[in-house]
């Protein structure tokens, strides 16, 4: 049976201080040959206190034998936890010097044992395999500093600031409890090595911080690190507040629009005809993504709309165009040119003949025109434009055109032009033969293809 063993029982240790030499725990005598005990995501540091769960054979075999026996043991940190046997070159070169205090059984066979670290120590060399590892140590000195030391107390009280900000940002589980222990530490160096044990740091920034063996220097690197996470926790922590206030709006809303839906079913208004209408279309048509998007948000608007209010309706003949137009809908083109050619040729026949109509009467009163007749007539951009600026020139042309068996009065369309055609529409609007009267008003500075009716005075 495979255990997730050897690792922290709690996130942060809730070991309350240390009141005694720390100096000479750093310089504890010991064996030159130890059982070693391989931890996984925990590393710990001279003069800490741990709580690890054991649950690998030959680690609980060095762990009885440390308390039976009341001895030492060395305690390194493994760089890959899934190996199961680990190898010196599994393991970083550096550890604790340990003896286990207390053990505690718990079910399935695992184990919790509450580790006293001692001095630091240097892996040598591997002097046994089985049933445990057994390794040759050498010690490492620690450049430790005294409570009287003004400069290593304020960095270490800076430290604990750092770690109290970081639980209270995180607010995670037993924080307070957390927060109280560590501001119950009163020596320097216990807080210090307290801290890079039990706070969340990537486990490369951990060895970093141990082989950093002057106690000055460690607090300063570990205080960088703080700041480092302290940053990370504040921008986490204010996008859950974001995340937070965008969900209780949602919430707010969807409750807002159920008391929405429910006055509309006391007031008769539910399940509108036209809304029930709309989602039955759209259900048969194929929207593109973007389109359906937009049809059902504003088929939401609609549901919370009052169908007495003016907007309502508006609202209604929007959704009834989309839904009306045939998404997905495709014909067959027909690129033949001589079908092109019949179909042209049946519904604008004759418009050759219009033209050559129009301009005859134009030329004719070019040629005979009454002194106070002025006749605007040219051709621009293959359209045929003519407007009469008196009275009576309209009547001449409208009547020599719509004489004609060969026109229809239906096809006809009258546009004025520029000033000169308010006259020519006024009279158009009242002949009910044309079927179409439109202005059409082309004022520029410059001459637009010659024509006169589309420049500006002068």
């Amino acid at each position: 049976m495979n255990f997730k063993d050897d690792i922290p029982h709690n996130s942060f240790s809730l070991i309350a201080d240390f009141d005694g030499d720390m100096d000479a725990l750093f310089q504890t005598p010991h064996d030159e040959v130890l059982p070693l005990l391989p931890l996984r995501g925990m590393m710990l540091f001279p003069g800490a206190v741990g709580s690890v769960t054991v649950g690998r054979v030959s680690s609980l075999k060095v762990v009885m034998q440390s308390v039976e026996r009341n001895s030492f043991i060395a305690v390194f940190t493994q760089k890959d936890e899934s190996v199961e046997e680990p190898e010196a070159k599994d393991l970083y070169p550096e550890g604790v010097l340990a003896r286990v205090m207390r053990t505690i059984h718990l079910p399935e066979g695992q184990l919790a044992a509450i580790i006293q670290s001692y001095g630091a120590l240097k892996l040598e060399q591997v002097k046994r395999r089985k049933p445990y590892l057994r390794v040759k140590v050498s010690d490492v000195e620690e450049t430790n500093y005294s409570a009287q030391d003004k400069e290593f107390t304020v960095m270490t009280d800076a430290c604990r600031d750092g770690v109290v900000q970081f639980l209270k940002l995180n607010d995670g589980f037993r924080a307070k409890e957390a927060v109280m222990a560590i501001n119950n530490i009163k020596h320097p160096t216990f807080l210090l090595n307290f801290i890079c044990v039990n706070m969340v740091l990537p486990m490369e920034d951990r060895f970093k911080l141990f082989q950093t063996h002057d106690s000055k220097q460690r607090a300063f690197k570990l205080l960088q690190m703080l700041n480092r996470e302290n940053q990370f926790a504040q921008l986490k922590h204010e996008i859950q507040i974001q995340t937070r206030e965008d969900l209780d709006r949602q919430q707010k809303e969807f409750f807002l629009h159920q008391q929405i839906k429910n006055i509309q079913n006391e007031l008769g208004e539910d399940e509108s005809g036209d809304v029930a209408e709309l989602e039955r279309q759209a259900k048969e048509k194929q929207f593109p993504p973007k389109v359906e998007q937009t049809f059902y948000r504003e088929l939401e608007k609609l549901k919370r709309m009052n169908p007495s209010i003016p907007d309502y309706n508006v609202q209604l003949n929007y959704l009834q165009t989309i839904v009306g137009l045939p998404w997905g809908v495709e014909t067959e083109d027909n690129l033949n040119i001589r079908h092109a050619e019949r179909i042209l040729a049946r519904d604008h026949y004759g418009l050759e003949r219009v033209k050559e109509a129009l301009l005859d009467v134009n030329n004719r009163a070019l040629e005979g025109r009454p002194a106070d007749l002025t006749v605007n007539t040219h051709v621009c951009r293959g359209n045929f434009h003519s407007t009469w600026a008196c009275e009576g020139g309209y009547d001449d042309v409208a009547d020599f055109l719509l004489a004609r068996e060969d026109v229809d009065a239906s096809r006809i369309g009258l546009t004025g032009h520029s000033g000169g055609g308010t006259q020519t529409l006024t009279l158009a609007s009242v002949d009910e033969r044309l079927k179409a009267v439109a202005p059409i008003n082309m004022i520029s500075l410059e001459m637009q293809g010659g024509c006169q009716c589309e420049n500006a005075p002068g």
